[in-house]
């Protein structure tokens, strides 16, 4: 599992990074920072399924199954994500991006324990990816 929570911490990196780009992007063309939080977690939820199965988790090939899972798992830490953007924007004036990175901490927790119990868990879906695919 320690090897799992660094790869899962990579991509979250590359998520980030990506997700970042958007939301400030969206918020320079003055778009609201709820949705713009939303679009913005679309854009890392695309990287990170690929990677996680891929890479993080070695969960095997594609499945509708995993991605159904993963995209529930997204949704749940999106609607975390935006329930405590705004609490710490709207009820403690914390300014709209480090209010961002403030909901961080708890949204990982949870994204990272259901992706690898439940989304990923036990390679539920096709068997593990072989070496030429990891």
């Amino acid at each position: 599992m320690p090897h799992q929570v660094l790869r899962y911490a990579v991509v979250g990196v590359s998520n980030t990074a990506i997700s970042m780009a958007v939301y400030a992007g969206l918020l320079a063309l003055e778009v609201g920072y709820v949705a713009a939080v939303v679009v913005s977690y679309g854009a890392g939820l695309a990287n990170g399924y690929t990677l996680n199965r891929r890479w993080t988790f070695v969960a095997g090939s594609f499945s509708i199954g995993s991605l159904s899972r993963y995209t529930t798992v997204q949704a749940t830490g999106l609607l975390l994500s935006v329930g405590l953007t705004a609490l710490f924007v709207e009820h403690f004036g914390v300014p709209k991006l480090p209010a961002l990175v403030l909901s961080w901490p708890p949204v990982i927790a949870v994204t990272f324990t259901a992706t690898r119990l439940w989304a990923f868990g036990s390679n539920r879906d096709k068997g593990r990816l072989g070496p030429a695919d990891a």
